[in-house]
């Protein structure tokens, strides 16, 4: 039982990149806010500077931002996710 568990592979999650419609303004998204959304880590890896790493590392979508960055991970966010 414990080998087929060890050997066992996790389901690996595939996301579609989310865009935004013509018609909202990208100025006025709260871009911390939006670090813990599913769907807005495509526009946050365009605007790094406003990352809300804290609500980010809660973020399962992010993983491989974080990756990137592993000095601004908040593991307790990580473990959440």
């Amino acid at each position: 039982m414990a080998d087929k568990l060890r050997n066992r592979k996790l389901p690996v999650k595939h996301y579609e990149i989310h865009k935004l419609v013509d018609w909202i303004d990208s100025c006025k998204i709260d871009l911390e806010l939006l670090s813990g959304n599913l769907n807005g880590v495509n526009l946050l890896e365009q605007n790094k500077y406003k990352i809300d790493w804290i609500r980010l590392s809660a973020n399962e979508n992010a993983i491989y931002l974080l990756e990137k960055n592993p000095d601004k991970i908040w593991w307790p966010g990580l473990s959440i996710n």
